[in-house]
């Protein structure tokens, strides 16, 4: 009996792991139908999976993600306006200088596509940072940055994670259940390695 029970118990910890990741995406897809809510969802979800590898869970998964969703809601949609707002504008710029027919061209698309990859860096680090370090959003997007450069292989490794989440969405869409939360939580797992060598003024406790 107790040698079943060795066996079976690293396969209950992964059947739970599962379990979780899949509840913490259904959670995360439910908040972000609003649309307006996707940035409060997101920045949920990287405090829940913070906590699992911080092993400081001790309220509950789905009480922990609506008290983070509350307490970051304000905060997630102004940084949601300022990133969106910001990806709008380099996208349609973008779009623009495609259509140009003039000498200027080449360097508008290539000064744009610069941006367009810092943008995409930024993106990378900040959820990370959001729920480990309690900052103004200048300095939340500034450490962001510079942090995604740093680390630069880090952040190459995130962002072809994130590519590989979305092509399991597009060729087999039944991962869509556990694709989001799992992709967060590699993303974070790696970020968090490269806060260890960076000291910052407020770190959350």
């Amino acid at each position: 009996m107790r040698e079943l029970f060795s066996i079976d118990r690293p396969i209950y910890r992964t059947l739970e792991s599962f379990s979780n990741l899949v509840i913490l995406n259904l959670l995360w897809i439910l908040m972000c139908l609003p649309i307006i809510t996707i940035f409060p969802a997101t920045i949920a979800m990287f405090g829940v999976i913070r906590q699992w590898i911080n092993k400081e869970d001790d309220r509950g998964l789905t009480r922990s993600f609506f008290l983070l969703f509350k307490q970051n809601f304000r905060h997630g949609l102004l940084l949601g306006v300022i990133i969106l707002l910001f990806g709008t504008l380099v996208a349609v710029n973008f779009s623009l200088a495609l259509q140009l027919e003039n000498p200027l061209k080449m360097i508008y698309v290539v000064f744009l596509s610069f941006l367009s990859l810092l943008y995409t860096f930024t993106c990378i680090y900040l959820f990370p940072l959001l729920v480990n370090y309690k900052d103004n959003w200048k300095n939340l997007l500034k450490n962001a940055l510079l942090l995604s450069i740093i680390h630069l292989p880090i952040t190459v490794i995130c962002i072809i994670t994130l590519f590989f989440g979305t092509i399991l969405i597009v060729f087999i869409p039944l991962t869509f259940i556990i694709v989001f939360s799992l992709t967060a939580y590699v993303i974070y797992y790696l970020c968090s390695k490269s806060f260890d060598k960076v000291k910052f003024v407020h770190q959350l406790p």
